[in-house]
């Protein structure tokens, strides 16, 4: 069963627009329900992920979603996993005014000092999921794949890192 619901037709206050405005009612209805999936890769959230300076528009959008972002007021020194991309492809195809991006790499362990300005995102949080789903590179539905970061990438950098397994 799914809860259909029904709507009424009304003008928007602002813009006087014709809106649906959603009614209090729901009625069951019989229907197929073809939602299962597999996924074609499997990835296991990292404690936090770290958003450099230069990533500023997924900083701004990880803020706007609700998600908790602390900012570093002081330079620090940390054992992180950065992705290092080895290709990627652009649908040819705009959806939604973007042309979602794929990239294919790996993510390998490394030491970088992280400069001031960057934003800790921990995946402990209500809203942690959401932040793996925009922040994870292989993400079909996250910043990269909406080409949210296209100039970062195009220069050679994501500016996403994330907490290495080896600090846990």
């Amino acid at each position: 069963m799914i809860l259909m619901g029904e709507v009424d037709e009304v003008r928007h206050p602002n813009t006087g627009e014709i809106m649906l405005l959603r009614r209090d009612i729901s009625i069951p209805t019989p229907m197929y329900e073809y939602g299962t999936f597999r996924p074609s890769e499997i990835e296991t959230a990292p404690e936090a992920y770290y958003v450099l300076p230069e990533g500023e528009v997924a900083i701004e959008r990880l803020e706007a979603h609700g998600i908790t972002v602390l900012r570093y007021t002081t330079e620090r020194e940390r054992l992180v996993q950065r992705f290092q991309i080895d290709s990627t492809r652009t649908n040819s195809n705009a959806f939604q005014g973007r042309n979602e991006r794929t990239v294919w790499g790996e993510w390998v362990s490394t030491t970088e000092t992280l400069p001031v300005g960057t934003a800790y995102v921990s995946v402990n949080q209500p809203l942690g999921r959401l932040a793996f789903t925009l922040l994870e590179p292989r993400s079909d539905d996250g910043f990269i794949s909406w080409a949210i970061l296209d100039d970062e990438i195009e220069g050679g950098r994501l500016p996403i890192l994330r907490e290495s397994p080896e600090v846990r």
